[in-house]
């Protein structure tokens, strides 16, 4: 059985590069590149995990289509157990992504079937089984989020799992009243320095992870793109 089990956004990323402007309403704008790649914290994670040889499961959930097809094979390519339900009505999530010259990105994102995703889609025997539950994509898994993502880490806990949990952006602007409730419950919270900033209300790293830290959270990892990450594990 997995060691981790990643839980969340599964998405398929159409990205072009490079965006430097948009073309005008009506025109066409030639590109050097536009590729589909899986993309989505959970789909990412668990990949990555595989790829270091950690035994990793992912539980989604992605349309009965072809880009639905398309991220289970990428998963099961790289070893990593799906637990997928598939849905008939509604799409796979999919993003198209901006990429600018100097690597900037911009999205433009559909939620789809990852807004299906629920509490329930996980059993408590694969929870059991499971040395770690990562849960990614706070703020666009509108089933999820909040009390009921709380409720879920809170039996993950309960199960014997650490827990964990990477953030998204908030296209609601919601943040903290979102997040609040999952705090206490969490052993692990990653962000970036944007994402962080705008639950804390706070733009220094150290301040950010000791606010999260003070409302019950265990370790957090503050990511800053080229310049790494900022971690507070003090005393955990």
């Amino acid at each position: 059985m997995p060691d981790v089990t990643c839980m969340g956004i599964v998405v398929a990323d159409i990205i072009v590069r490079p965006v430097d402007a948009w073309p005008q309403r009506g025109r066409l704008a030639l590109e050097e590149s536009i590729v589909l790649r899986s993309g989505g914290l959970a789909h990412t994670t668990g990949i990555v995990l595989a790829k270091l040889g950690v035994d990793t499961a992912v539980v989604a959930r992605v349309g009965s289509d072809l880009f639905g097809d398309f991220l289970v094979q990428i998963l099961a390519d790289h070893g990593v157990r799906p637990h997928v339900v598939r849905e008939p009505r509604v799409p796979t999530s999919t993003s198209v992504v901006a990429v600018s010259s100097g690597g900037e990105r911009s999205f433009m994102h559909m939620i789809g079937a990852n807004g299906r995703l629920i509490p329930e889609d996980i059993s408590d025997d694969l929870l059991r089984a499971t040395r770690i539950f990562h849960l990614g994509g706070c703020f666009v898994l509108p089933a999820l989020d909040g009390e009921p993502a709380a409720g879920l880490l809170r039996r993950a806990q309960e199960q014997g799992c650490r827990t964990s949990m990477d953030l998204a952006w908030d296209p609601s602007g919601r943040w903290m009243s979102v997040l609040e409730p999952c705090l206490p419950h969490l052993d692990f919270l990653f962000g970036n320095q944007d994402e962080l900033g705008h639950v804390t209300g706070r733009r220094d790293p150290a301040e950010m992870a000791g606010m999260l830290r003070a409302r019950g959270v265990g370790a957090v990892a503050v990511k800053l793109g080229d310049a790494g990450a900022f971690v507070d594990a003090a005393g955990w």
